[in-house]
């Protein structure tokens, strides 16, 4: 079974509030603690992915066709004054 999305995680998180809100008091404390268990895990799983997709994508180091551009252009302007010298 593939891992679930983010937003897989938040309809579920939906889904779990609307069966909460539709058991109410008349519920057993047991099944409501289960749910409310459920939930949280469901919650906090979505957070935990949040928050690695945004730790990988300010870990990503620049695109090598950026870095060497900007390295390759002085020295293409140095060694053209070395030639004309």
């Amino acid at each position: 079974m593939p891992a679930p999305t983010v937003e897989q995680l938040v309809h579920r998180e939906a889904s779990l509030k609307k069966v909460i809100g539709e058991q109410g008091e008349t519920t057993e404390a047991a099944k409501r603690r289960a749910t409310k268990k459920k939930l949280r895990r469901a919650q906090r799983k979505r957070r935990r992915f949040v928050a690695q997709e945004a730790a990988l994508a300010k870990a990503q180091p620049k695109p090598a066709a950026e870095e060497s551009k900007s390295e390759s252009q002085p020295v293409a302007e140095e060694s053209k004054a070395a030639k004309t010298e």
